[in-house]
């Protein structure tokens, strides 16, 4: 964080070196993202589809850039490509459930929350969710999502432990140094 223009000037000089790498797209519609500049970074991650089709991390974030800009139906389609490039892209699960939500859409919700839950329960009872490389795949899973989710109560509760000991152990690495400022 705090570093988003810095960002933005090195994936920008990346595209201009290699137009043609997807990826370089799709970083700089990130670093946009971060700046607040939704429609360069839809832009940027639709060009980064263009050149790379499957890339599902570009669909996925193109959905919330769309989001952002108001658009939640063409954001739901994205997330729903996302997926169906890859099936365990949860993240890109995470967005549509609460797309659809948003949008009162339920056709395959039914489904897709018991797959949720089944892989919720199948990380969380490996004690995998919330550590380490995992953790990416989640984007950082928030316990507050599982409270618009019908899932059990036992699957909250693992969701709310797995982030209160991700937090607690990115606390006692990074602490904080006084003078603390807010």
């Amino acid at each position: 964080p705090g570093r988003e223009a810095e960002a933005h000037h090195h994936y920008a000089e990346a595209v201009r070196l290699a137009p043609q790498l997807a990826e370089a797209h799709s970083n700089l519609g990130t670093a946009l993202k971060g700046l607040g500049r939704h429609a360069e970074a839809a832009a940027s991650y639709s060009a980064a589809i263009r050149l790379k089709p499957h890339l599902c991390e570009a669909h996925k974030n193109l959905g919330a850039a769309l989001t952002e800009l108001g658009r939640p139906r063409d954001a739901v389609a994205s997330f729903a490509t996302a997926l169906d490039i890859n099936p365990q892209f949860w993240p890109a699960l995470y967005d549509l459930l609460d797309g659809q939500q948003f949008l009162c859409d339920w056709r395959g919700r039914e489904a897709r929350l018991r797959e949720l839950e089944r892989h919720l329960d199948e990380w969380h009872s490996r004690g995998r969710l919330g550590a380490g490389p995992t953790e990416r795949l989640h984007a950082g899973l928030a316990p507050f999502h599982t409270l618009v989710w019908p899932v059990s109560d036992k699957t909250r509760r693992r969701v709310a432990l797995s982030r209160a000991r991700r937090d607690v152990e990115a606390a006692e690495a990074a602490p904080l140094v006084p003078p603390l400022r807010w």
